[in-house]
């Protein structure tokens, strides 16, 4: 049988300079130590109790130690084991070194346990082997993010970087991905931000779907790689849109009875082969959880370079949890802001707006009309809201061109409180600017 990797010597030093000096648990903390790190039943219980010393703000030495364990001092190896730890180190100064040893033992062991059990998920057949690999995947990723070290700013590094992103940007070099439609990127300061959730939101109908959809085609044309995750549409419904938005043909219309003309055929053949060439990745897999979202999304970046990634829509994401729906919605949207930064490209939200829209004979939309969350609202670096710009008709629709306002009601980094104005043609599921500096 093969040993399990650990470092005694390595656990013990951690713990040894944390009592020879108490800020090196602060140091540790901030290296994401915790109980399972240690491998030593004695040094994960008396880490615990070190940690929650320090979060009280009590020294921690053999006296606070022995007047808080009394007793239980057997729990932690006894008053000798404890000495021991304190005599094998020389200094707090080695903290770092014994950090890196015990970190990756924990993070060898850890693996062995994700490998054991996708290993035992295999042979059982109990689940699909896409299902074990998106877990396995999402685990995989997990221990390396997990482990990932903090990087603190000094006053002199934060202004160097500061100052080097505003030349970049003032010289034309930015990080944004620009949409492709220039008024708005105007109005993005730039374009899609790596890191960054950009929410598109609004009432069912509004156009959230071929809005994405026009802007993903926008940007398929300039060359970047996209994701697209339906949890609504099928591929094949997404396909057409796209072959709609690129035609600009209503492919809609035609069945076995009715067949496109010359002109319209050959317009759609030139579009199926610009089609071709972008560079999308779309899955139609319903009832996906985040996890495995964030799972295909990481492949995605791996194997297709992708810099852009959409999820329609946030409310049909599949809970993991039971709890009531508002903190649902809430833990799903932090894990599509904490995916966004992992990955480091924008990730574009689709969300509903509530009905209080409709209601009030369908006012501007508001940050608090979004459904079901408040932490929406909270984790999205943008919030762009979709309404119509214009009355219905009196038999309750509107033929051709629709004027639609995405509303920009939230932008950490750029002016709120905007309209950007679009024509939107239903018929061809295609949203195209209408230019706010013509003017």
């Amino acid at each position: 049988m093969r040993e399990v990797p650990s470092s005694q010597e390595a656990e013990q030093g951690v713990l040894g300079c944390c009592l020879l000096n108490n800020n090196a648990i602060d140091d540790a903390i901030n290296a994401g130590v915790r109980p399972d790190w240690f491998y030593d039943v004695r040094c994960s219980d008396l880490w615990e109790i070190v940690a929650k010393m320090r979060d009280e703000r009590l020294p921690v030495d053999m006296v606070t130690l022995s007047n808080r364990l009394k007793s239980e001092f057997h729990r932690v190896g006894g008053i000798d084991f404890v000495s021991q730890l304190m005599d094998t180190v020389p200094s707090a100064a080695n903290l770092p070194y014994y950090l890196d040893i015990a970190r990756d033992k924990h993070r060898s062991r850890k693996l062995i346990e994700v490998a054991e059990g996708a290993l035992n998920a295999a042979y059982s057949g109990s689940q699909k082997v896409d299902t074990v690999l998106d877990t396995f995947e999402a685990k995989l990723m997990g221990i390396r993010s997990e482990h990932s070290v903090d990087s603190d700013c000094n006053g002199k590094q934060i202004a160097m970087k500061s100052i080097d992103l505003l030349q970049e940007r003032c010289a034309g070099k930015s990080d944004a991905i620009p949409t492709g439609w220039s008024f708005c990127d105007r109005i993005l300061r730039g374009g899609l931000r790596p890191g960054q959730v950009f929410v598109v939101a609004g009432r069912p109908g509004a156009g959230k779907t071929a809005f994405t959809l026009s802007l993903l085609s926008s940007l398929c044309s300039s060359g970047v790689p996209v994701g697209f995750v339906s949890l609504e549409m099928s591929a094949d419904e997404v396909g057409m849109r796209m072959l709609a938005i690129e035609s600009q043909v209503e492919v809609g219309r035609y069945d076995e009875r009715t067949q496109p003309s010359e002109g319209d055929l050959k317009r759609l053949t030139t579009a199926s082969a610009r089609i071709a060439k972008h560079k999308i990745m779309v899955n139609d897999k319903p009832n996906q959880t985040a996890q495995s979202i964030a799972a295909k999304a990481r492949r995605w970046v791996r194997a297709n370079g992708m810099r852009v990634l959409a999820i329609d829509y946030l409310q049909l994401i599949t809970a993991t949890e039971g709890r009531e729906r508002r903190e649902q919605i809430d833990a799903i949207s932090r894990s599509m802001k904490l995916l966004a930064k992992e990955l480091k490209v924008p990730l574009i939200l689709l969300a509903q707006l509530n009905r209080a829209i409709e209601r009030d004979g369908n006012r501007k939309p508001r940050l608090s009309d979004l459904r079901e969350s408040g932490a929406i609202e909270q984790d999205a670096d943008v919030v762009g809201m979709l309404y119509s710009a214009e009355q219905a008709s009196e038999e309750g629709h509107q033929s051709g061109p629709r004027k639609i306002n995405l509303f920009i009601a939230k932008q950490r980094a750029g002016p709120a409180g905007v309209d950007i104005p679009f024509s939107f043609r239903p018929e061809l599921t295609r949203f195209d600017p209408i230019s706010l500096f013509d003017n």
